[in-house]
């Protein structure tokens, strides 16, 4: 028995095929010189051997997608923020540039237009629509808080403190 090992170039991808060969058919095919029939025979079982490999790397693949599919889908739930809502947007600009540490990690609050589709959202503030459009991966929804929930310090505290640093 001897092994014929072939590449065959898929979608980006390269496999490697092995195919064992009855050595008596090859060698018939040898010492008849010109036997086309027996080439036929043998280059016709190699390609049906090939035919069932891929049959079956395609399986495998579609197999992996759909498992990844499954998971992603699994660990990221879909978003949505209903139209009319304040919400936040934010500042990527701030995390790519150098010395914006001190500029606001979130801007807005705007009001949302309108979904446009897979993520995607017209915004609006003061009125006016804004030039450019946010996934919801880069909103949030704001919610106001009242004075209660900012804890503003009263005269007292504000009086101890001045006191301390003193």
């Amino acid at each position: 028995m001897t092994k014929l090992i072939a590449y065959s170039w898929g979608i980006g991808h390269c496999f490697k095929v092995q195919q064992n060969i009855d050595s008596d058919s090859l060698q018939a095919c040898k010492e008849e010189n010109g036997d086309e029939e027996k080439l036929d025979e043998v280059m016709e079982s190699l390609l049906e051997s090939r035919k069932k490999v891929f049959n079956e790397v395609e399986i495998n693949i579609t197999k992996a997608q759909e498992k990844q599919k499954n998971t992603y889908d699994r660990k990221h739930e879909v978003a949505t923020i209903n139209v009319g809502t304040e919400a936040l947007l934010e500042n990527t600009a701030q995390k790519q540039r150098k010395g914006g540490t001190l500029d606001p990690t979130w801007l807005g609050p705007y009001i949302v237009n309108r979904c446009m589709g897979k993520g995607l959202y017209e915004l609006s503030r003061n009125g006016k629509i804004v030039k450019t459009r946010a996934n919801i991966a880069r909103l949030k929804v704001y919610r106001k808080r009242s004075l209660q929930e900012m804890h503003l310090p009263s005269q007292d505290e504000v009086s101890e403190n001045q006191i301390i640093r003193k």
